[in-house]
Parts: C-alpha cells; structure tokens; sequence
C-alpha cells in the first residue's frame, strides 16, 4: 500500500498547482547556460565568416537558436553556411536546415 505525505482529499488541488506551475514555467523564455553561450559564439564565428569551421554541437545549438528566433534571413544565411560546409550529416542540423529551407520556401519569394 501506498502511503501519501498528503491526505487523499488534497490531492487534487495539490495536481492543480502542480499544473499552474508547469504553465507558468512553459511560458518563461529559454535562458541559454554557459556551455550553449560558448557553442553559439562559436557558431557565430563561423557563420560570420570569421572561422572555418565550428563543431557539430554549435552547429546545433547555432542551427536551433536561428529557427527559434523566427528572423528567416539569419536563419537562411545559417543554413547555407552549414550546407556550404559539409555540416548537415548530422540529423539534428540536418532537421533544422529542412525545416528552414521549407518555411522560406512556404514564405515565397519577398520584395
């Protein structure tokens, strides 16, 4: 038998903060952590052109951060850098750069 730290009545309201709570986290933006801050200015380097080649974990992280941002000429320009270099053998990069090449191809040409 199961012994529960609250008594089975509370339960439910105990599942429904939990719930508020999750909702509220889901909302907050995504802080990047120290190692993703070093990838993505290494990411940065090579996409600028001022490296010539980066990693496949900050292409990941630099392929991801581009998607995310919803600016779809950063995010071309990445994914064309990435395919220019050979990156895109990596599934993740890979999807990133499909998903990308899609949603500006959905967008059609601008001007």
């Amino acid at each position: 038998m199961i012994q529960l730290s609250i008594p089975p009545h509370e339960v439910k309201t105990a599942v429904q903060r939990v719930a508020r709570l999750r909702s509220l986290f889901r909302r907050l933006p995504h802080l990047p952590t120290p190692r993703e801050q070093r990838l993505l200015s290494e990411f940065e380097e090579f996409a600028a052109g001022r490296s010539t080649a980066c990693t496949i974990a900050a292409a990941q992280v630099g392929i991801k951060t581009a998607w995310d941002s919803r600016n779809d000429g950063r995010a071309l320009h990445a994914e064309r850098q990435l395919r220019h270099a050979g990156l895109t053998t990596d599934p993740i990069v890979l999807m990133y750069c499909d998903l990308i090449a899609r949603r500006n191809q959905a967008a059609g040409p601008t001007g």
